[in-house]
């Protein structure tokens, strides 16, 4: 009954969680059995294999800008974005999937959590305790691909940014912090404080009752 009694916007989130979590967990599979069908050796011998960079590189492209009637010269700097590998080398292919794979479980793991959290506010337990590990959980396994992210990006700065070579190209050796991640597990991290302190409130509520 009280499924049925929840809102529609609650009922809605709840679907929307669902679909993204067994959405990401075929993706993630079809992924998984690509990663075993490349390491047995099964796809063609030299892939091409793209990612985006990491970092940041310098150049100096320059242009023009041309606004209310008047015209002024621009220069490109610093840039970011992607790279393709032709034909890599099958153990390259296979090191950047396993690569991935972590990162693929811990957003498994997030929907997975979430799910569960949508799927009891729809029934009105928002302040289930199971909700707050859940909600403290999210926030660390965000707070853990942060420091998954920086350990990658400096592994790829270590050993395989030295072996690219391009004509008037220079890597600035810097990349992005992330930080939007660290700053999202902190805001999962004190919501769930919230929500505990909710919970508090709510069984002093029904014990003074």
């Amino acid at each position: 009954m009280k499924t049925q009694n929840s809102p529609f916007s609650l009922r809605l989130i709840d679907g929307l969680s669902r679909f993204f979590f067994w959405f990401l967990a075929s993706v993630s599979a079809i992924f998984f059995i690509f990663v075993i069908i490349n390491a047995l050796g099964l796809t063609p011998d030299s892939p091409n294999v793209g990612i985006d960079l990491p970092i940041k590189f310098n150049v100096m492209e320059k242009g023009s800008f041309a606004f209310s009637n008047s015209v002024s010269a621009i220069t490109i700097e610093e840039a970011s974005g992607t790279i393709l590998f032709q034909n890599a080398p099958r153990t390259f292919s296979i090191v950047l999937s396993l690569c991935i794979l972590p990162v693929l479980g811990a957003l498994l793991y997030i929907l997975w959590l979430f799910k569960g959290f949508t799927k009891k506010v729809k029934l009105g337990n928002a302040f289930d305790p199971v909700n707050i590990k859940h909600f403290k959980r999210i926030a660390y396994v965000i707070a853990g691909i942060w420091v998954y992210m920086q350990a990658m990006v400096s592994t790829f700065n270590l050993y395989t940014l030295p072996k690219l070579s391009f004509d008037g190209l220079e890597f600035s050796y810097t990349h992005g912090s992330f930080g939007t991640l660290l700053l999202f597990s902190l805001f999962i991290w004190v919501l769930s404080h919230i929500l505990e302190k909710g919970a508090e409130i709510e069984e002093e509520n029904k014990l003074t009752v």
